[in-house]
Order: structure tokens, then C-alpha cells, then sequence
């Protein structure tokens, strides 16, 4: 469901949100993923869906293959979103 409605889309197991500034962002652990809902249209900021593994050293968030991820948070600027991912050491 990358750039669909949110209705449209699939969502797995939802472990982690948080809205700020008029956009809700998620974990979708089954899926390994996190993603973002603005206007109501779903994208994904990090993982390829529906692959897990260990892969995100020096290549964009897109590229980088997720294991459970499950909680996020903001820095105090709400510049630097940050996750674990529970299966990755």
C-alpha cells in the first residue's frame, strides 16, 4: 500500500504511532515496515515490504530490509524519527 488511500491499504500488526504536525506515523511490524499517513495517503519511510532481514548500513531507508520493527520516537526537534527493530541487534 505504498502512496495509496489509507483504505486501500493492508496494515499488519500496528505496534507503535505517533501524530505530530498533521501526520501520523507507524510501525507495521508483520509487514516490516515503517510508514506514514499525511492527507490520507499512505507511504513508506523505511523497509521493502514484506521482506525481513539485516540491510541498511550506507544505503537510503527505502533500501533497508527491517526484522520486527516495533517502537518509534521523535528527538526533542521532531527532526530525527527513530525505531527499534527487535529482531536486529
Amino acid at each position: 500500500g505504498d502512496n495509496l488511500p489509507s483504505l486501500q491499504t493492508n496494515f499488519g500488526e500496528v505496534t507503535s504511532i505517533i501524530f505530530t504536525q498533521g501526520i501520523l506515523y507507524l510501525v507495521d511490524t508483520n509487514f516490516n515496515l515503517i510508514r506514514k499517513i499525511e492527507n490520507g495517503i499512505v507511504s513508506i519511510i523505511v523497509g521493502i515490504p514484506n521482506e525481513s532481514g539485516y540491510g541498511g548500513d550506507n544505503t537510503s531507508a527505502l533500501d533497508t530490509t527491517l526484522n520486527s520493527p516495533n517502537a518509534l520516537v521523535f528527538d526533542q526537534n521532531f527532526e530525527n524519527l527513530y525505531f527499534s527493530d527487535s529482531s536486529n541487534n
